[in-house]
């Protein structure tokens, strides 16, 4: 079943705590957010691959 959640606070600091407590992760940038029990697929670095090649 799906479940929608929806965060209203007066802050950022609320609405990101108080979706943090109910297992969303937010990234280190705020542009993204992850819903509880999703994988996160983090990109390999860059540099990496070049050397490889």
């Amino acid at each position: 079943m799906l479940e929608n959640d929806e965060f209203i606070g007066e802050s950022w600091t609320q609405v990101a705590t108080a979706a943090r407590k109910r297992g969303w992760r937010i990234s280190a940038d705020r542009t993204r957010c992850f819903a509880p029990n999703h994988q996160i697929v983090r990109k390999v670095n860059q540099t990496k691959l070049a050397g490889q090649q």
